[in-house]
Parts: structure tokens; sequence; C-alpha cells
């Protein structure tokens, strides 16, 4: 019998490639429900123990050359839960083995040591997630590694080539929608790290918009092995844009939505109807139970995975050209169609 993979059990169980790896190597971090859902996803598949999986991993080789590391840091391991990163990794993962490349992920926490994360990897290259690690403290530990930054800052200085969507038209389709629908006063609810609220505010302003910012530190809870939304924040994000009499919304993201539409139905507040909404990430999984089904931007997360290996592919081939920036350009999904992502 050919044992599946830990990506396909991710897929069909509707989880992170890591959070399968998790419930294998490291059952402790992972929440009950979700432990529950993957173990019998993969009995589904075949596999009567969890120790036929850990037989099949492969270590790789501290000398093996045909292999990309990619590198998490500076997002929790909850963070890395979410769909639409999920989707990224996966598709990284997959285009890395249709180029004959093992692929090795490594999570950098909060105090650990670069050169500990880096240990043994002598592969071709290095994805970058996260905005943490510069390619100087990389090479530093790996002399002469080729480098590509997965997501990042519009506004940082490019030591490499860099792979992302483009952040600021989401904000100007959030608020392109919102205004077409004739909305005057908007709100905004997310999280306060991020700059997507910041962004809307100022592209929302330029319309002649009135903005309420309903961004918060903290919306964002882990639990270890997924991100949840924080339930109390939410409400008080809500609280605060609803009294000013809003007629739209921008949430950040799908989950968000998820989240806020149980609280909007308390309050009889129908959307659409009541209040024209538009989130992020066209994430189906958060996006499948909603009706209405709220308006979504898609990142392209999927494209996103994929070309980042393709341009770290180009970057060993041609290692003496200077950085390039590879920017997608996300798109509307109106409310009731399902992303194509």
């Amino acid at each position: 019998m050919e044992i599946p993979t830990y990506t396909e059990i991710a897929r069909v169980a509707g989880v992170s490639t890591k959070t399968v790896c998790n419930v294998v190597g490291n059952p402790a971090i992972v929440r009950s429900q979700t432990m529950k859902r993957v173990l019998e996803t993969i009995h589904q598949m075949g596999i009567s123990d969890v120790e036929m999986l850990k037989a099949r991993r492969k270590p790789v080789r501290a000398d093996s050359q045909r292999a990309i590391l990619l590198l998490v840091d500076g997002l929790s391991s909850g963070a890395m839960s979410s769909p639409v990163y999920a989707q990224m990794l996966i598709a990284a993962e997959q285009q890395a083995h249709r180029r004959g490349w093992q692929f090795v992920l490594r999570h950098r926490s909060p105090g650990d040591s670069l050169a500990d994360s880096l240990s043994s990897f002598r592969g071709q290259g290095i994805l970058l997630f996260g905005r943490t690690t510069s390619v100087a403290e990389v090479n530093h530990v790996v002399q002469g590694i080729r480098c590509v930054r997965l997501l990042g800052s519009s506004e940082a200085k490019e030591d490499c080539d860099r792979v992302d969507y483009d952040q600021l038209e989401v904000c100007r389709i959030a608020v392109r929608y919102l205004k077409e629908r004739g909305c005057q006063k908007v709100g905004f609810i997310g999280d306060r790290i991020n700059p997507r609220g910041k962004n809307f505010i100022h592209f929302a302003g330029g319309e002649a918009l009135q903005v309420v910012d309903g961004s918060m530190e903290d919306l964002f809870l882990s639990d270890g092995a997924n991100q949840i939304v924080n339930l109390k924040v939410l409400e008080t994000a809500w609280r605060k844009v609803s009294k000013e009499g809003i007629d739209g919304l921008f949430l950040y993201s799908d989950q968000v939505a998820n989240a806020i539409y149980p609280l909007l139905s308390r309050q009889g507040i129908r959307p659409d109807q009541d209040m024209k909404m538009i989130s992020c990430n066209a994430e189906e999984l958060f996006l499948s139970t909603l009706h209405p089904r709220p308006a979504t931007i898609d990142i392209h997360s999927t494209e996103l995975g994929v070309r980042a290996v393709e341009t770290l592919r180009w970057r060993i081939q041609n290692p003496m050209a200077p950085p390039t920036v590879i920017v997608l350009g996300p798109k509307l999904v109106a409310g009731g169609v399902p992303s194509g992502n």
C-alpha cells in the first residue's frame, strides 16, 4: 500500500501540513478536536497506525543538494495554520517536488538561534517566510545560499528576490467596492500590527469616505497549533465602529468575517442588506458556512507558493542578477461566488 504524504492528508482533513506533522510527531500541542479530525482522516485513507507515517519520514541529509528550505520566522505556529498560509506552503511543496527537490519546513520560534534553525541544511536555497530574518544573517550561517522572500513589506529595503501580492491594491479594491455600493461611512476591523487597516483608512479618506478605525491588538490568539479570533476583542472592535453609524465594513480576513457573523445575527443585522461588507483572503473554509456569503479579495495564495519556488529556481541559475520583486494583483470575488484559487 502506498502511504499518503502529509500534504495529501492535510488537504483531505482541511488543515495545514504543519498540523499533520504535529499530530504525528508532537501531538501534545494539537487541539483535541483537530487531532480527532486528522486521525479520522488518516484512518479513512487506510493507515491503521500513526507509527506507519513516522516510518516513512526521511530526514534530509546534511550534504543533500537537491533540497530547499522554507524558514518560517516571525510568525507563530498557530498563525501558520490559517488556510491562506497553508495553501501557499502546500503549493510551494508541490512545486518543489515537481522540480525534483526535497522540501524542508522549519519554524524559528522566538529565542531560537538562526544557526540552530539552519543546522545541517546544505540544500540549494531558502525561502524566507516572515519578516525578521535578513539575507545577511542567513549568509553568515550558510555562506552563499540563495534566498527568496515569500511575502514581506513593500517599505522594506530589498535584500533578495521577493514574491508578494499587491498589499495596497487589496485596500483599494475594498474601498472601491464599498463606495460603489453607496457607502458613506465605513469601518475597518483587523489586527493593529498589520498595515492593512492603515492603508484602507488612507485610501478611503482619499475617496471622501468617513472612516472608523476598529484596529485592535491581540485580535488573534494562538493555542499552539491553531490561530483563533479573540471574540472579546472582536466585540470591542465591533462596538467601536458600530456606534458611529457605519454603513460599510472592511474585515481584515475571512476568518474575522466568519467570527463576526454570529455577533451580527444576535443584533439583528443582516450582512449586505443592513450593512455592506467585504473581507479578504478567499479562504473557503471560513466562507462556506456564511449566508449571505460576503465579498472577499483573492490574493492568489496558491500561485504565490508556486512563484516563490520558481523564483528561487531562477535565482539559483542566475546568482549575479539584481534582486527582483514579483507582485501579483489581487482580485475581487463577489459575494456568493466561491474563489477559484
